[in-house]
């Protein structure tokens, strides 16, 4: 239940991204945001089509983290049995976690791109990279510890 929940919202917050895009385009200034600081300013430009270029890699890794999910045998943790009914169920949750982590993380990145392209102020400033780390490493570490005390 939660994983198709999982899935399915994060399909939706990716196509949002792709509307979003499309419902600025002709506001669009020809050069938009390539790449940012640690502080999270921009400090390369690309051209307007690049505004397409984060959502477009969220749902490339939205579908491969897809097929992991269906083969959780493949996932490699410490402590990983792949016999273990167990494991094989967190790992296969893990996986949808973060299949939304990235949905959400390349969609907010779309947003982003878009507002500070028109000149407006959006972002969390120099907490966003730590905050962006911190939600997928403590993914990945909540996950390897359940998997570690089902052992």
């Amino acid at each position: 239940m939660i994983r198709t929940l999982l899935k399915w919202c994060g399909a939706a917050v990716l196509v949002a991204a792709y509307i979003h895009i499309a419902m600025h385009w002709s506001i669009l200034p020809d050069e938009v945001p390539r790449h940012y600081n640690a502080l999270g300013e921009p400090d390369a430009w690309a051209g307007k089509w690049f505004i397409f270029f984060a959502p477009t890699v969220g749902f490339v890794l939205w579908f491969l983290l897809g097929a992991i999910e269906k083969r959780p045998q493949f996932i490699n943790m410490p402590g990983f049995q792949r016999d273990n009914p167990k494991h094989l169920a967190i790992s296969s949750v893990l996986s949808s976690v973060l299949r939304f982590e990235v949905a959400l993380l390349f969609s907010y990145v779309s947003f982003k791109d878009v507002y500070i392209a028109q000149g407006m102020s959006f972002g969390l400033g120099s907490y966003e990279l730590p905050v962006i780390l911190g939600v997928l490493f403590g993914t990945v570490f909540f996950f390897m510890f359940r998997m570690l005390r089902s052992a």
